[in-house]
């Protein structure tokens, strides 16, 4: 899997006798694609509610309006019966319902699927899980059990049989997995992928401040990035390009070392038109 930097949120508690208000980070899948992005939210936690719980119950209901662009990862009814800590594990019981399918989920059963995006989606809800309690919490670990019938399952542990596995093999605690978390590089990748296929209509997601057309764009041979470091203290990203571009009249030039600035939009990294420009100015 891929690794990369992400920028850390402070976090602030805000208190009264009613109960607080903390800023938190969950974690939602980033449209359809095999990635997490981060949702900054203020979690409300009663007086007689635990933290872990009431976040762990806002990452279940699925990301807010204002990201059109993520998506809920647990099936409809799903909920968090109750957590504890141990040390630096946490264990998250939820309630029967995070075995069912998802609403969409009609080829379950079907073998290519099942292999793919049927694991996939289940993947990267434990990753959330893991990753948005790893962001907020002192606790390293995560075990996942499912309040039922102990006797019929042997155990509370989540199985491997969530994952639509054939076997029954209790799973271990959880760890954050960076791998699955949208990262500059991750988000660079996109748009030049888009660009090397032509397909305008997708690069242009991945473009901060677009101020024109892109369909007279040279061609994009081949491409490379650098893994990114994040401004400090801001919203900013820099990445190094290289890349061959070739004119419609078959001029081509390689372009090496190029700074690529990346804006952090709406829980995803795009790319400044700004550098889109800088490109250009040095394309054949």
């Amino acid at each position: 899997m891929l690794t990369g930097i992400i920028c850390l949120y402070a976090s602030a508690c805000f208190t009264s006798d009613e109960g607080m208000l903390k800023d938190s980070v969950l974690y939602f899948r980033f449209t359809n694609t095999p990635y997490l992005a981060p949702e900054k939210r203020k979690i409300f936690v009663s007086p007689s509610a635990s933290y872990e719980t009431e976040l762990l119950r806002a990452l279940v209901k699925g990301p807010s309006s204002v990201y059109p662009h993520f998506s809920p990862l647990f099936p409809d009814n799903t909920d968090i019966v109750t957590t504890w800590g141990k040390g630096n594990l946490l264990f998250v019981t939820f309630n029967e319902h995070i075995m069912d399918r998802y609403p969409d989920e009609y080829m379950r059963f079907d073998e290519k699927y099942k292999d793919g995006e049927g694991i996939l989606r289940r993947k990267l809800a434990m990753a959330a899980l893991s990753c948005t309690v790893t962001e907020n919490t002192d606790y390293a670990y995560v075990q996942v059990l499912i309040k039922g019938d102990i006797d019929k399952n042997r155990s509370m542990r989540l199985s491997t049989n969530y994952f639509l596995s054939d076997e029954n093999k209790l799973i271990d605690p959880l760890y954050r997995e960076e791998g699955y978390i949208i990262t500059p590089d991750v988000c660079a990748k996109f748009m030049f992928d888009a660009w090397q296929r032509t397909d305008f209509t997708d690069m242009q997601k991945w473009i901060f401040n677009l101020e024109s057309a892109l369909s007279d764009l040279p061609i994009l041979s081949e491409y490379s990035v650098t893994r990114g470091t994040c401004t400090p203290g801001s919203n900013m990203a820099i990445l190094m390009l290289n890349a061959t571009l070739q004119s419609k009249e078959g001029i081509t030039k390689e372009i090496k070392n190029l700074p690529i600035r990346l804006v952090y939009d709406e829980g995803v990294w795009r790319i400044e038109y700004t550098s889109i420009k800088s490109l250009l100015e040095v394309s054949p």
